[in-house]
């Protein structure tokens, strides 16, 4: 099971000395089933890729957890993660 809890995920825009936090997730929890197919629906700007991204260990600047089992996602070497789950993107 791959499951996010309290998941907050910030990026800063603009230019050096002058950026500002954009919030792309704030406290995103839910958990995901082992197996079978997941769809995420929303609006633009929602979170989705974002979400996406992390589950894909593009980025391990967040806070919260993202766990596949009893592992952190942190812990998890990208080739292994990458034997255990695909994303499909629309396009």
């Amino acid at each position: 099971m791959i499951s996010v809890k309290n998941l907050t995920k910030v990026y800063k825009i603009g230019k050096k000395g002058q950026s500002k936090d954009v919030v792309a997730l704030n406290n995103v929890s839910v958990d995901f089933p082992d197996k079978g197919l997941v769809f995420l629906l929303g609006k633009s700007g929602s979170g989705k890729s974002t979400l996406l991204n992390l589950l894909m260990a593009g980025n391990n600047h967040y806070a919260g957890e993202i766990r596949f089992g009893d592992a952190e996602l942190r812990e998890i070497r990208s080739e292994s993660l990458y034997e255990m789950i695909s994303i499909i993107q629309q396009n």
